[in-house]
């Protein structure tokens, strides 16, 4: 099984569990203790969201779209698919509410 994850990379379940297909080897990171707990990061940024009048969005999409999507992104040198998923639903309504 092949996940898509947000930095364009290809990601199998063996390499989320830190093993390369096969062998043995696992990785790990080393979080400084300085460091936010993710969940409290998370917790934190969708507060943020909210707060900004954003609500979350979650639908599954065809492979292809995604790729075409990320190649996109790649060449506008966006740091994330947000952007470009809100200009094109904004320029589909858009386009919608005039004819």
């Amino acid at each position: 099984m092949t996940f898509y994850g947000s930095f364009d990379a290809k990601i199998t379940r063996s390499k989320m569990r830190g093993c390369d297909s096969g062998r043995m080897g696992v990785t790990t990171n080393i979080m400084s203790h300085a460091a936010k707990p993710v969940k409290e990061r998370v917790v934190g940024h969708r507060a943020r969201q909210l707060a900004a009048g954003r609500v979350v969005l979650n639908t599954y999409v065809p492979g292809d779209l995604l790729e075409a999507l990320d190649r996109i992104k790649e060449k506008r040198g966006a740091q994330s698919r947000m952007p470009l998923i809100e200009e094109a639903l904004r320029l589909l309504i858009e386009r919608e509410t005039r004819a």
